[in-house]
């Protein structure tokens, strides 16, 4: 970029300009502050964030957002509303925006809006400042983590304009015994994200019914046999008389008192 050497020039570029920098004056504050991807790019956003307090940074129609790597544009089609000052501007792909727990982009992107492992530099609109470059591998691709414009990576944290924020699960389905739920649990696997508690046996999952009498917490919820509550009402659930009183002796041997037991007769 050539710079202003003399009063004269600034004068006159100024003169020329004027309305140029007059339409750019309110919208050229936003920098980049984190970028997000799944493995196959189908799950991602970037997050822009006001840098300066400006409450004015609203005139964003027309602005874009560029991925170099590939040549993808993105642009914005309304202004905003409301004071800027520290606020976020969220563009997110379509399945990001279907998964539990994400914010509502402000602008959808299409899938692969920026490729995946490879080197990239994305820039906002003209604005020399307004870049983010990371380099090949650089970019997380578990579907939880993400990066940040310090080079830093950690749990994603989408925020829109709206100040919505959240976090998101993108992470593959990894189901070895076909079930339909993975171990760890995602939302990318087709019969939910909760997690399999046994993954090599495609009969115990949190879709299975508990058999309550094999010692195995069939459903996944932490409850075996007549712990959990579809078997707890069975007959052969219900303690008997003489495991009631066992377990009285045992809460009086614990306790180290004497339980009494009495009866009032019914007056006649």
């Amino acid at each position: 970029m050539r710079r202003v050497t003399s009063l004269s020039q600034a004068v006159a570029v100024l003169s020329i300009l004027g309305g140029t920098l007059s339409a750019h004056g309110g919208s050229h504050l936003w920098r980049f502050s984190e970028v997000f991807t799944n493995a196959d790019g189908t799950i991602q956003f970037i997050e822009l964030k006001e840098c300066c307090g400006s409450t004015g940074e609203v005139f964003m129609t027309g602005k874009r957002v560029f991925s170099e790597a590939n040549n993808n544009v993105a642009t914005f089609q309304s202004n905003l509303t409301g004071s800027t000052a520290y606020k976020y501007l969220l563009l997110g792909t379509a399945g990001f925006a279907a998964l539990p727990g994400a914010p509502a982009p402000d602008l959808i992107i299409p899938s692969n809006f920026f490729p995946v492992g490879l080197a990239n530099t994305l820039q906002y609109d003209v604005y020399n400042e307004a870049y983010m470059t990371y380099a090949a591998g650089a970019l997380p691709t578990d579907g939880i983590t993400s990066l940040r414009i310090d080079g830093s990576t950690g749990m994603n944290t989408p925020t829109n304009f709206a100040g919505q924020s959240g976090t998101v699960n993108a992470a593959p389905c990894n189901d070895a015994d076909s079930d339909g739920y993975g171990s760890p649990g995602s939302p990318q696997c087709p019969a939910g994200p909760q997690t399999d508690c046994n993954d090599a046996d495609s009969a115990i999952n949190p879709g299975a019914a508990e058999a309550c009498f094999d010692g195995v917490d069939n459903d996944c919820d932490n409850a075996t046999d007549c712990d959990d509550t579809t078997c707890a009402s069975l007959l052969a659930c219900i303690p008997t008389m003489s495991q009631w009183g066992l377990a009285i002796l045992a809460l009086a041997v614990a306790t180290g008192g004497t339980i009494v037991l009495r009866r009032q007769n019914a007056m006649h």
